[in-house]
């Protein structure tokens, strides 16, 4: 039996060329979160954002190509997108996720950074002090707003106590210069009244790929992957077999990339 591997699908290690000449069906909402982070710029105008969706809808992806308009856009001239790991295991508390801005913002790597088991009003006030300290700093250079995402606020989020969701909730209000932008598998992660992150973020939908979805990003790969004009016909030959396949993936994105990839697989 032949032995097929499947190099695991992850975004952020896409070139920059890759994930726009293959961003498909996410117009709309990157129009969308374009518009609301120039609003975020506005002096008393800052909002945070959660993205929510299954596994595999693309968030990670989507976060990828937000970040590349941004650095592109002459309207994000004075701001900086920090987009954090897919997998964050040393975030545990509110003042962890300060830390680990303020060590990007320093200069400093994600390793630099350790998580808290505990944590004291002591503690949290250093956090805050240096998370200030690395905001005034880069405003020297000319930055004034800082961009992060954060993915998995589901895993995140629910697991705060009445203590750290207040410190959270500090967090996200005294900073006006900081926009968190989430990921989660799902949307109601602040949906509570009675607790302090009620309707802190703003929720927008990541919708499931259509079959016109995945064809055109089929069309893009086989492009991409310098087939002859032979190679390419036979490709179109097979849009019916994209089309049933599109349909197992239940528009999973990175159902699509996968498979595709073994489709476009060049035999040896």
């Amino acid at each position: 039996m032949a032995v097929v591997l499947v190099k695991k699908y992850n975004p952020l290690e896409m070139s920059k060329e890759d994930v726009l000449a293959l961003a498909t069906g996410r117009e709309k909402l990157l129009d969308i979160m374009l518009s609301e982070m120039k609003v975020c710029l506005k002096k008393g105008s800052n909002q945070h954002f959660v993205l929510h969706g299954p596994r595999g809808i693309g968030k990670s992806f989507f976060t990828r190509l937000l970040k590349i308009h941004h650095d592109q856009s002459d309207d994000f001239k004075n701001s900086l997108f920090l987009q954090l790991p897919e997998e964050q295991e040393n975030i545990n508390f509110a003042a962890d996720l300060m830390d680990v801005i303020a060590t990007l913002l320093e200069g400093g790597k994600l390793i630099d950074t350790a998580p808290k088991w505990t944590i004291s009003d002591i503690q949290w006030q250093k956090s805050k002090q240096r998370l200030k300290e690395a905001i005034n700093d880069i405003k020297k250079n000319g930055k004034l707003h800082v961009f992060v995402t954060q993915e998995n606020l589901q895993a995140f989020i629910p697991k705060l106590d009445k203590i750290e969701s207040s410190r959270l909730r500090e967090f996200l209000s005294d900073f006006d210069e900081v926009t968190i932008i989430g990921s989660s598998l799902r949307p109601d992660l602040d949906n509570d009244y009675s607790k302090r992150l009620f309707q802190v973020f703003k929720k927008l939908d990541i919708e499931p790929w259509t079959a016109d979805d995945f064809l055109t990003y089929y069309d893009k790969l086989a492009q991409r992957s310098n087939y002859d004009k032979e190679q390419l016909e036979n490709l179109k030959k097979s849009k019916n077999k994209i089309k049933a396949i599109s349909q197992f993936t239940g528009g999973s994105p990175r159902l699509a990339v996968i498979l595709s990839k073994l489709i476009l697989e060049k035999k040896s």
